[in-house]
């Protein structure tokens, strides 16, 4: 069990914090992902989000899974200022200080926002969000095409897990032909990195506020294929459509919309090869997402993700080139 306090305290005591935040006001822990700890914290000098990566992986789920979260934060804090200036500060909270050798990253908390995952549980759609990003992620990756690499872009821990959990354990279940394409796709990420990705956007990394929203989370930042970022994203409005049977036009509309934001602003590499590699991407996410350690909320009976998982296998193994094609099929 976590003692958030001592964690608090531990992190004031070692970092280089530019304002006193001796009087907390109160702190309470706040939904989080896999790797990391989220605690909201009110003093006389605002208040803030304290991030803590712990050294071991909070679900038993993901345990065998190697992290390096000085690799980890390192990327977040050299990257920040990138995104930063590429879709301005209005849209990526402040970092106040850092601490990426015991794992902590404070930074400001935006009031009244609430995960974008929350709202689509609570069948709040956020379309125009949607939209909206498209235009958002095509300036990012237009912006850092053929950035130069550095060991930190490169976050190659952060790559080796991503194989390992999220393509090498799905193999067993996807049978002979698919699981060539999953190898393939390993293959084509290691050797194409054109662009920087936020590497880890679900809907868990986005805040809202009304119309607004936010961008967070840059951990997993790293050199790579567009695709994988779109692909990442996408997924969980095709699967929130597949288990809102009656939202899916709606949905399917909306992602078209996101798909001709993106490639108005990016138009670095040709649209038909990113829209092809996307639809890989996408099918591969969502069958994680049904079968692997981090399953979707979308879609609550066990049995009915494993039907779908499998007509999503089976559409892998098909040649599909756009995601509208590969929607017609669902």
């Amino acid at each position: 069990m976590i003692n958030l306090e001592s964690k608090i305290l531990e992190f004031f005591s070692s970092a280089k914090i530019p304002f006193d935040l001796a009087n907390l006001t109160s702190f309470e822990e706040i939904e989080s992902g896999t790797f990391n700890h989220l605690l909201a914290i009110n003093c006389p000098a605002g208040k803030f989000v304290l991030k803590w990566s712990a050294r071991r992986l909070k679900s038993d789920n993901f345990q065998g899974i190697d992290i390096d979260r000085t690799e980890r934060l390192s990327a977040e804090i050299n990257t920040y200022p990138i995104f930063r200036k590429i879709v301005g500060q209005r849209l990526i909270p402040k970092l106040s200080a850092v601490d990426p050798q015991k794992g902590f990253i404070l930074m400001e908390k935006l009031s009244k926002t609430r995960m974008l995952m929350d709202k689509l549980l609570k069948r709040e759609l956020c379309l125009a969000i949607l939209e909206k990003l498209g235009t958002v992620l095509g300036k990012i990756h237009s912006a850092t095409y053929k950035l130069k690499p550095t060991k930190i872009l490169l976050n190659r821990t952060a790559w080796a897990a991503e194989f390992k959990y999220h393509y090498l354990e799905l193999m067993p279940f996807v049978g002979r032909k698919a699981a060539k394409i999953l190898q393939k796709q390993i293959e084509f990420h290691r050797q194409n990195q054109p662009v920087l990705l936020h590497g880890d956007l679900t809907c868990r990394n986005i805040l809202v506020n009304g119309r607004k929203f936010y961008l967070i989370d840059f951990e997993l930042s790293r050199l790579g294929y567009p695709s994988y970022d779109i692909g990442h994203f996408l997924a969980d409005y095709y699967l929130l459509a597949l288990g809102q049977p009656q939202s899916r036009q709606k949905i399917f509309k909306a992602v078209d919309q996101f798909l001709n934001n993106y490639f108005k602003e990016f138009k670095k590499i040709d649209r038909g090869s990113v829209e092809s590699q996307t639809v890989k991407d996408t099918l591969v996410t969502m069958i994680f997402r049904l079968l692997g350690r981090n399953q979707t909320p979308f879609i609550r009976d066990q049995k009915d993700k494993k039907i779908l998982a499998f007509q999503l296998i089976s559409l892998l193994t098909k040649d599909i080139n756009s995601l509208p094609e590969a929607s017609r099929t669902f």
